[in-house]
């Protein structure tokens, strides 16, 4: 059966014939197509190809019309009748008020979301970058399609996230191929972190992160945040763009390897009288290879069933919601609140790097839309059950009060409530003295959890609660 690694194998061997002339037919048939695509991609028969010719007509026409396939299971797909999307927030990222992205939506996206039931359809329409026939970029094409398994994950990776970014890379009117840019840098993972440091699916190292002014604290980190990471990151692709006069390309290279390099190289070919182009210029291995491998993974995309590849459908339609909240909140008690793994709710909000969100805010979750009804739900009776508790004395305590008037209440905790888990090797009077209180205040805050262990000291792992002073939940873990 001829399928794409069978067609780059022929380009590659008949440059002399003139076949790879045939390379931008390639691709040049699928840039603008909005046809969908079924969940599993059936390859053109064998049968198709039997002369030049039909090989020629087959990689022009667009693939046929497919009605979109029903996604795998997965707990982050939500129903149909989501709420579409709103605008994006001023720059840099507005961290309290990055939510509105998801509340109200664009009439022109909702009507596009509806026009294209599968993201990939959508993120096909709007394709546009030059260079797909490049032959670095086939070299790279011939890698993808030989990696199922790769794309598989990355589908699965990027299928609760990949909604928000290309609206938002919509939103400014830039090409599609930015929504796969996370694809090249970090696979879709929000907890990838390179040698560099560069963190989230974007890959920004914590000097760019400071200029972009993503916050960056022992709690939070934005550049894992999904949506202050996305807003910065395309606010920093589109300076660039127009720092180099609107050519993607040599965008795309300075987002890899530095504004400075790029402008070096272009310098450098300008005075020895060559092409400034980014196939032209002498960059390093790395940029030299960045830029093609994401116009390769577009045109995979774009056309799988040419290059013999299945691509998992994913509906067009929004995944997640975030959720405020008035105050910190433990990850693992969020987790159970929402009905979900803590590694899911981890991967939702990975800018929280701790076992608990930042006591100094933002105070929020992003969680999937079919969660959001039951997390409010139970998070509302958890808090009414606690002012309960703490409004209701117990009998014999009231007793002893009425009985000796100079007896006072146990004392309300002061301070800004944080989570500590332990670690091995930690004791309470331990932890006690790092956070500057008393053993006996620390034993009194986690008195329940103590009981609970039954006069067993607490393990690496457990975490407690602790009431600090504003200045100490800063400079304390």
């Amino acid at each position: 059966m001829l399928n794409g690694r069978h067609i780059l194998s022929l380009v590659s061997a008949g440059v002399s014939a003139g076949l790879l002339s045939l390379a931008p037919l390639l691709f040049s048939g699928y840039a603008q197509a909005e046809t969908s695509y079924s969940e599993s991609t059936q390859a053109v028969p064998e049968a198709s190809y039997n002369s030049l010719n039909s090989l020629k007509e087959a990689i022009k026409k667009p693939p046929p019309q497919a009605a979109a396939a029903t996604p795998a299971p997965d707990s982050l797909v939500v129903s149909s009748d989501s709420p579409p999307s709103a605008s994006p927030a001023p720059t840099p990222p507005n961290r309290e008020g990055v939510a509105a992205n998801f509340v109200a939506g664009d009439a022109a996206l909702a009507l596009k979301a509806e026009d294209h039931p599968d993201i990939w359809a959508r993120l096909r329409s709007g394709l546009s970058l030059p260079g797909r026939d490049h032959p670095r970029v086939l070299r790279e094409i011939e890698r993808y399609a030989s990696e199922q398994d790769y794309l598989n994950k990355v589908t699965a990776r990027a299928r609760p996230f990949l909604h928000y970014v290309l609206q938002e890379v919509e939103k400014r009117g830039l090409p599609s191929e930015i929504a796969l840019l996370p694809v090249v840098e970090s696979a879709y993972s929000p907890q990838a972190e390179s040698p560099k440091r560069a963190a989230g699916i974007w890959q920004i190292i914590p000097a760019t992160a400071r200029h972009l002014g993503l916050k960056q604290t022992f709690w939070y980190d934005e550049r894992r945040d999904l949506m202050a990471s996305t807003q910065a990151a395309l606010s920093y692709l589109e300076r660039l763009n127009a720092g180099f006069g609107g050519d993607w390309l040599l965008t795309l290279a300075a987002y890899n390897g530095g504004e400075g390099m790029v402008q070096r190289a272009i310098t450098r070919n300008r005075e020895a009288g060559l092409a400034t182009d980014f196939w032209s210029l002498d960059l390093p291995r790395e940029t030299e290879t960045y830029v093609p491998r994401l116009l390769a993974i577009t045109a995979v995309i774009a056309a799988p069933e040419v290059f013999g590849v299945n691509l998992s459908s994913i509906p067009n339609r929004r995944y997640l919601t975030q959720v405020k909240l008035t105050s910190q909140i433990n990850l693992d008690t969020a987790a159970k609140l929402a009905g979900m793994s803590r590694a899911e709710l981890t991967r939702l909000n990975s800018g929280y790097v701790r076992d608990a969100t930042d006591p100094h805010g933002p105070h929020r979750l992003l969680l999937p839309v079919s969660k959001v009804t039951v997390f409010k739900d139970r998070l509302a009776a958890q808090q009414a059950s606690a002012g309960l508790e703490t409004a209701a004395s117990p009998p014999a305590q009231t007793a002893q009060i009425s009985q000796n008037s100079t007896a006072a209440p146990p004392p309300k905790p002061k301070g800004q409530r944080v989570y500590y888990t332990m670690r091995a090797g930690d004791s309470l009077t331990d932890i006690a003295a790092r956070f500057r209180v008393g053993v006996n205040e620390l034993r009194a805050w986690n008195a329940a959890l103590l009981a609970s262990l039954k006069n067993k000291s607490p393990q690496a792992g457990t975490t407690l609660t602790l009431y600090l002073q504003s200045t100490l939940v800063a400079q304390n873990p």
